[in-house]
């Protein structure tokens, strides 16, 4: 067949895209993944450096803030959210026999959950001292 040009069938052309969207869809669910992890990576660094400034705030002033004063009375802390732009909660006592805990109530905003709406909280982070 002279003068006859190859050519992709319609099949052909619609199993790559198939596959192509496929492979896309695999990388975006890897990213959306990561960037959940991520923010509770960086909530959990967070709020283990808001438990050492309180730490500081006690060795200097010989006492803990307390639950009216919160973590607004900690020099660079006014200003600090969480990774979903809620601020970060303090409570003294803690739980379980905890001088205090800091807490990030995670991708909901709600106390509980899982996954990455799962609280975030001092206590767990440093193994229960606070």
């Amino acid at each position: 067949m002279r003068g006859a040009h190859p050519a992709f069938t319609f099949i052909e052309v619609m199993a790559v895209l198939v596959i192509l969207g496929l492979l896309a869809g695999a990388v975006a669910y890897k990213f959306v993944g990561a960037a959940a992890t991520a923010r509770t990576t960086r909530a959990r660094t967070d709020i283990v450096e808001v438990g050492k400034a309180i730490d500081v705030f006690r060795m200097e002033k010989g006492r803990l803030p307390t639950n009216r004063e919160g973590l607004s009375i900690l020099p660079f802390q006014n200003e600090m959210t969480d990774p979903w732009e809620r601020p970060y909660q303090y409570v003294q006592p803690g739980p379980g026999g905890a001088d205090f805990d800091v807490i990030s109530l995670g991708a909901d905003g709600r106390p509980g959950g899982e996954d990455d709406a799962a609280d975030i909280r001092l206590s767990s982070v440093r193994g229960g001292t606070g």
